[in-house]
């Protein structure tokens, strides 16, 4: 037997006799007293092992469990350092993030100690963090162990527990970390907070549970307002528990907000360099809003105008603001992301711009050259300023885009330059 098998096998007794003890907490307090023996429980690369974070989460929840909640972040931060790489200098504690990445699971005893020491604030953080597991992940498991199985099948090691992430646990900790502390609304990290909450109520079926969030932001009734500076998944999932609940006008109302803030920034007649920015950042804040506008765009040809082979009869449909071009500003919800249209990203990818009525070719992105030159022109003003010159001085470029419009680009990339310069 290896020595590091050993201490493997000798740490898992040692728990098991811990859980059996006639005092389970009392006998992992004492042994969080002294976690040395833990260094020994690793695998490839001194990387710990399944059974450290286990042992980690009991003697957390020992301590919550004895009065000392205090002490939990030390017992992390001891435990951590038993795992820095001896090969650099490092400061003591900062090995804790790697510990935490290697069992995300921490972060629950994290929030019980915070909670139990009426540190909302802190708990909440902790929640962030937990947030950014599940956007990877829908759920966070213990790893399949044959060390691990005969632990967490004693009936003892409930009460330390969970130990896996899961969205009930986690709003129920929402719930309680809002009962007592007020986030300011208009911080990020609190639009991130509210958002993670109302997903959790949506996918744990529980869908009532959102209302207050939605009501505190001002997102039930009729008069329901958005704020564009934020991601929009809240608003969107929102809808959803509002559609779910039956409460349709509410969501149609919450629904219609979302579309006409999008909508009054595209169809200003000269929007401004900020008004262009906003667009893009919006359209690349919205990744699932974006997916279901290109949809839309390829299906009915939202963005194009063709006087030979329409796209769609505006006036029969009722989409009178789409004619004659006017929805080809659409485009600039994808100027971070050209690859969502092919048109756009051959643009950039070729330096090419489109043409074809000369040839009997179809006019339809010819007639949209102008919107296409703006989006491509303002892509590498953002990604690729080195590019940009071609764009504002190549003789065969200019020559094709002569039009106000095309003028009025150049113009928005002089503005934006002067501004960078200051």
């Amino acid at each position: 037997m290896q020595e590091s098998d050993f201490q493997i096998d000798t740490c898992a007794a040692w728990v098991m006799a811990c859980l059996t003890s006639s005092d389970p907490d009392e006998a992992l307090v004492a042994l969080s007293g002294d976690p040395q023996p833990l260094a020994g429980v690793v695998g490839e690369e001194n990387r710990p092992l399944p059974l450290v974070g286990l042992v980690t989460a009991m003697m957390a929840g020992a301590l919550i469990r004895s009065g000392r909640p205090a002490e939990v972040e030390a017992i992390y931060e001891r435990i951590a350092d038993l795992f820095a790489p001896q090969r650099r200098v490092y400061v003591r504690g900062s090995n804790f993030s790697d510990l935490v990445g290697a069992f995300p699971y921490l972060h629950l005893s994290a929030i019980r100690a915070f909670l139990t020491l009426g540190d909302q604030a802190s708990a909440f953080s902790v929640v962030l963090w937990i947030d950014k597991v599940l956007r990877r992940s829908p759920r966070w498991d213990i790893p399949e162990d044959p060390v691990l199985k005969p632990l967490l099948s004693h009936p003892a090691m409930e009460a330390y527990g969970p130990f896996s992430i899961e969205r009930n646990w986690l709003l129920d900790r929402q719930d309680e970390i809002l009962a007592n502390f007020k986030p300011d609304r208009y911080l990020e990290s609190t639009y991130d907070f509210d958002e993670c909450l109302v997903l959790n109520a949506l996918l744990t079926e529980q869908p009532g549970r959102a209302l207050p969030v939605l009501e505190r932001r001002g997102l039930l009734g009729s008069q329901a307002s958005i704020e564009l500076a934020n991601s929009g998944h809240l608003e969107f999932n929102a809808v959803c528990v509002l559609a779910t609940l039956g409460r349709f006008d509410a969501a149609l109302a919450l629904a219609r907000a979302m579309v006409q803030q999008g909508y009054c920034l595209v169809f200003s007649e000269r929007p401004s360099i900020e008004t262009h920015l906003a667009l893009a950042d919006y359209g690349d804040r919205h990744a699932r809003w974006r997916k279901g506008l290109v949809s839309a765009m390829r299906a009915y040809a939202l963005h194009l105008y063709s006087n030979v082979h329409p796209g769609a009869d505006w006036f029969l449909e009722g989409l009178e603001h789409f004619s004659r071009a006017r929805c080809s500003q659409l485009l600039f919800f994808l100027i971070h992301h050209p690859e969502d249209d092919d048109v756009l990203a051959t643009m950039i990818e070729q330096e090419w711009l489109p043409s074809g009525v000369g040839t009997g070719g179809y006019d339809a992105y010819e007639n949209a050259r102008a919107f296409y030159y703006r989006a491509a022109i303002l892509n590498r003003m953002l990604h690729a300023p080195d590019r940009l010159d071609f764009w504002l001085s190549m003789p065969w470029v200019l020559y094709y885009s002569k039009m106000a419009k095309d003028r009025e680009t150049r113009q928005l990339v002089e503005r934006w330059r002067k501004r960078k310069a200051r």
